[in-house]
């Protein structure tokens, strides 16, 4: 599944590998009110893997409840057990769109020797907020 979307005001493409299993015993498939399991992985647009759970403990939530991204539910709406799907979402449908009052521009020399790229840092705001900054 890929899943565009902006996350903390970043774009990126998430794609989804989903083995949707239902905890259903009538009714195989994903409706409202149903308890899913679902194997995934989050990858950007480079390919670059953001998260993954396959091998591991699968991601249980309940359909039609507003647990996960409105687009990849409405995605796995009348999916059966063991089906695999591939989605592309706008941001509106995923995580929104990229807010551009989010971003500040630090001038480097305020940032500490050493620093990466992308790292996270806990900086405070005008306001005296702590606040995770990358």
């Amino acid at each position: 599944m890929i899943v565009r979307a902006t996350i903390r005001g970043i774009m990126v493409i998430l794609a989804l590998a989903l083995i949707v299993s239902v905890s259903v015993a009538e009714e195989k498939k994903v409706t409202t009110g149903k308890e899913v399991s679902i194997e995934y992985t989050l990858k950007l647009e480079d390919g670059t893997v953001v998260d993954t759970n396959v091998g591991g403990k699968p991601f249980t939530f309940v359909q039609g409840t507003h647990q996960i991204i409105p687009g990849l539910e409405n995605a796995l709406e009348g999916m059966k057990v063991g089906e695999k799907k591939h989605v592309v979402l706008k941001p509106k449908d995923a995580y929104g769109e990229v807010d551009k009052n989010a971003f500040v521009e630090v001038p480097k020399e305020k940032v500490p020797e050493g620093v990466k790229e992308g790292t996270y840092l806990q900086g405070t705001s005008p306001q005296g907020e702590r606040i995770l900054v990358r």
